[in-house]
C-alpha cells in the first residue's frame, strides 16, 4: 500500500487531497463538530493526502490547530499559529518547535489522523510505531482518517487497544462509523 501511495503522481494527489479536503470542510460545517475549535491534525509526508491546504484553511478560520511532535516516544500536540511554526522534526517529519504549546489530549474537540490503510469499521493500520494509538486512547476527539480511496481492505486485523475512527473520508466517500 505504501508502495501505491508512493506511485501516486502530483496532479492525482493535488485533485484527490482537494476533493478530500472539500468533503472535510463540509463535515465540519454541518455537524456538531461545526463549532470545534481545537482541531488536531498531522503535516503530510510524500504523497500522502495535502493537509497543508487544510491547515491553512483551519488558521484562516480562527481554529486553534495543533499538530503531532514526537517526544520520548511518544505524541504530543502542540498549537501552530502559522506554518512558520513548523520544522522538520523525528522521522523527518514536519512538527511544530518544541517552543509551541502542548494542549492536554481531552481539549481536543476534532482529531485528523492518517493511516497506511483503513477498513469500513473504523480500524487503521498506521506506520506500525503505535505512537498514535497510544495519543488516541487519551484523547476524547471526533476522529477523522483522511485517506485515498484505494487504501480501504477488506479487514483490517485491530485488537483491543486499537482506537476506531468516527468518520473516514476518501475522494470518493464519506463512511460515518459511530
Amino acid at each position: 500500500m505504501i508502495k501505491k501511495i508512493g506511485s501516486l503522481d502530483n496532479n492525482d494527489v493535488r485533485f484527490k487531497s482537494a476533493i478530500i479536503k472539500k468533503t472535510l470542510l463540509e463535515l465540519l460545517e454541518f455537524n456538531k463538530v461545526a463549532q470545534s475549535k481545537k482541531i488536531g491534525l498531522y503535516f503530510q509526508r510524500g504523497n500522502e493526502v495535502r493537509t497543508k491546504e487544510i491547515i491553512e484553511e483551519f488558521l484562516e478560520l480562527k481554529k486553534k490547530v495543533f499538530l503531532p511532535r514526537i517526544v520520548e516516544n511518544k505524541i504530543v500536540m502542540k498549537q501552530i499559529e502559522s506554518l512558520k511554526d513548523l520544522e522538520k522534526g523525528s522521522f523527518g517529519l514536519i512538527e511544530p518547535k518544541n517552543k509551541c504549546t502542548e494542549i492536554d489530549p481531552n481539549d481536543l474537540e476534532v482529531i485528523i489522523i492518517p493511516c497506511v490503510s483503513f477498513d469500513k469499521d473504523g480500524n487503521r493500520l498506521g506506520s506500525g510505531n503505535g505512537y498514535y494509538d497510544r495519543f488516541l486512547s487519551r484523547c476524547k476527539a471526533t476522529k477523522i482518517i483522511l485517506a485515498y480511496d484505494f487504501q480501504i481492505s477488506k479487514k483490517i486485523p485491530s485488537e483491543e487497544h486499537d482506537i476506531k475512527a468516527d468518520w473516514i473520508i476518501t475522494e470518493k466517500r464519506l463512511i460515518k462509523l459511530k
